[in-house]
């Protein structure tokens, strides 16, 4: 009996072997036919379909005005900004992030996009976060073609400064929300940050 159990587990063993190579095979993506080599010209192809003309490096650029090629969705930060070595805000600055599908961040220039801004305020510092009681204080509309640089980042993109926003101080609470739209490609993307003051305090 031992010698015919030792000849089943080998032909077992056998058997297992063969299906670990063949699914090694599958998932190689081997085949038993001849293969699809892609070529330099299909890659250049590729590449051009994807990052269109642009000259600069790292940048896309869009053949119709208004258009940001891929853009599925924008995300804003919003902060208070200061010029001098005064540590009180002088105004509200926007970084703006445009994204793909795949949350990639979009670089592009020479595009014309618009920035619609709304700023809203609380009554009281118990409203905060709740937008169904938030109240516009202010509105403008931006036009950029760029998208935000490193030199940009952290407050030097969008600039508003409280002068123009006029918060009423005695009215509103120090801190509020600021909503930004962006209108490309045909269609508008908006987002939203809170906690952002709207005037300097006394």
């Amino acid at each position: 009996m031992l010698p015919k159990a030792t000849s089943q587990v080998r032909k077992a063993l056998y058997g297992l072997t063969v299906l670990i190579l063949i699914v090694l095979a599958f998932f190689s993506g081997a085949s038993i036919g001849p293969q699809h080599v892609l070529t330099a010209t299909e890659t250049s192809t590729v590449t051009v379909t994807r990052i269109t003309t642009s000259t600069v490096t790292g940048v896309t650029t869009s053949a119709l005005p208004g258009t940001i090629m891929d853009l599925a969705y924008i995300r804003i930060l919003a902060s208070g900004y200061s010029d001098d070595a005064d540590p009180e805000y002088e105004g509200l600055a926007i970084d703006i992030l445009y994204c793909d599908s795949k949350s990639e961040d979009i670089s592009f220039r020479g595009v014309s996009v618009t920035v619609h801004v709304e700023v809203f305020g609380y009554r009281s510092v118990l409203d905060t976060f709740d937008h169904e009681k938030m109240e516009l204080v202010y509105e403008t509309t931006v036009t950029v073609d760029h998208s935000m640089s490193l030199d940009e980042m952290f407050g030097k993109y969008i600039r508003i400064p409280f002068v123009d926003v006029r918060t009423d101080r005695n009215k509103y609470y120090e801190y509020g929300t600021v909503k930004a739209t962006v209108t490309a490609s045909g269609r508008d993307y908006s987002d939203f940050d809170d906690i952002v003051p709207l005037y300097v305090p006394e």
